[in-house]
């Protein structure tokens, strides 16, 4: 199993910057759903 950094480096710069991304949104997905925020309302400002 390959650690992140390492996974990040085998990627390009672009693929790395949409993997960033998604794993930032499935983290803030993750604290919403842990603290019973409605994602729905909070999706537009992850957006911004």
């Amino acid at each position: 199993m390959l650690s992140h950094r390492e996974t990040v480096a085998l990627l390009t710069p672009i693929e790395a910057k949409g993997l960033h991304e998604r794993l930032r949104r499935g983290a803030l997905a993750r604290i919403f759903m842990e603290e019973n925020l409605p994602f729905k309302e909070a999706v537009p400002v992850i957006g911004a």
